[in-house]
């Protein structure tokens, strides 16, 4: 349901249990490490391990599976070592679990290349009802698209200008519209079907209903995306991007009445991510951090089977052109501030104990 600005959009339906074993606990080769980058691990590199930490509520079966393709990590005394170790396994478990196959036209939780972040059985139970008018945006470097689809990365940015525009003015443009579909079917054809993520139109609507100068940076930053900074990409280029919108009706349905699988992110779901921020579990969402260390609510995201991004999805394009912060640590900060007035005690003693250097 739409809610207002203090409560979820996606109604949860579980609560953390108060008590709870650390799930990552049983691997002990694993949680050791962890400990240790946690404490010891350079800057912004320590907050992946902390995130491990803050989370509570993950399937015993998945993280059996984790553990098979992580049991032979061996630990160290020598933070980055242990770092790079870390990175290279977990990216193991991702592209063999989570990661395979390629883009299904029929979403299948018992296929063998279904991601295990929705397979039956292994998938949070927590979200509730939404309705399906809701709608989703979701960021993507327009580079990206173009050297998949084999296209030059500002031709592909000019005609998302125009189709976009057409899309936000209801101007119906059919040839430029099949030229960005076979572009976009190109780019689709040829990804994985790893979760996509998502927030929510609700909390960006302020800046995109009429994008205005700046809007690619701000949107950037709220949605926490550090790795879209220019600086770190080549020194003086820009970065094009594009925010695909789309109603959650295109999203596969749950098993019970009215859900659909819009699941709260885990640390199980994508890469060892600094900007990332482990939620509370049982909240049904994540919260994104915003690069920017704004004081208001954080945006919330989700995360989805893949689906098929089409030419009426486009809705803006535009320029990054100012660098992402290097150090997250005041980010952090407040956005585990933000979190803790809401969660739990238990959650609340968790981020004391992981981030409380910080708070």
């Amino acid at each position: 349901m739409i809610a207002s600005d203090d409560t979820a959009y996606i109604s949860p339906t579980t609560t953390a249990i108060s008590g709870a074993q650390w799930p990552f606990s049983n691997i002990p080769v694993l949680a050791q490490a962890l400990e240790m980058l946690r404490e010891s691990a350079p800057g912004s590199s320590r907050f992946p391990a902390r995130n491990f930490r803050l989370e509570q509520e993950i399937q015993d079966s998945r993280i059996k599976s984790y553990s098979s393709r992580i049991d032979t990590f061996v630990s160290t005394v020598q933070p980055l070592e242990a770092l790079e170790r870390f990175k290279l396994y977990h990216n193991q478990y991702l592209d063999g679990c989570v990661n395979p196959g390629a883009r299904m036209d029929r979403f299948d939780p018992t296929a063998s290349d279904c991601p295990e972040t929705f397979q039956l059985g292994l998938r949070l139970d927590e979200f509730g009802y939404s309705e399906d008018n809701l709608e989703l945006i979701r960021l993507e470097a327009t580079s990206f698209i173009a050297r998949i689809a084999g296209v030059s990365p500002l031709d592909l940015h000019r005609l998302a200008m125009e189709v976009a525009e057409d899309v936000r003015n209801e101007i119906d443009n059919p040839p430029k519209g099949q030229e960005l579909g076979d572009v976009l079917f190109r780019w689709q054809e040829y990804l994985d079907n790893r979760p996509t993520f998502a927030a929510f139109w609700d909390d960006a609507q302020s800046i995109l209903a009429d994008p205005q100068s700046g809007w690619a940076e701000e949107i950037r930053d709220r949605l926490g995306l550090a790795h879209l900074d220019p600086i770190t990409r080549r020194a003086g280029a820009e970065i094009y991007v594009i925010v695909f919108r789309y109603p959650v009706r295109l999203i596969p349905r749950g098993e019970r009445a009215g859900t659909r699988l819009l699941l709260r992110p885990t640390v199980l779901d994508g890469g060892l991510s600094e900007a990332f921020c482990t939620a509370p579990a049982g909240s049904g969402v994540g919260c994104t951090v915003d690069l920017a260390g704004r004081s208001d609510r954080a945006w919330q995201e989700v995360i989805h089977p893949s689906i098929e991004m089409r030419p009426e999805h486009v809705w803006a394009a535009g320029t990054i052109k100012t660098r992402a912060p290097e150090d997250l640590s005041d980010q952090r900060a407040l956005h585990l501030i933000k979190l803790c007035e809401r969660a739990t005690l238990e959650f609340q003693n968790l981020c004391e104990l992981t981030d409380g250097d910080l708070m």
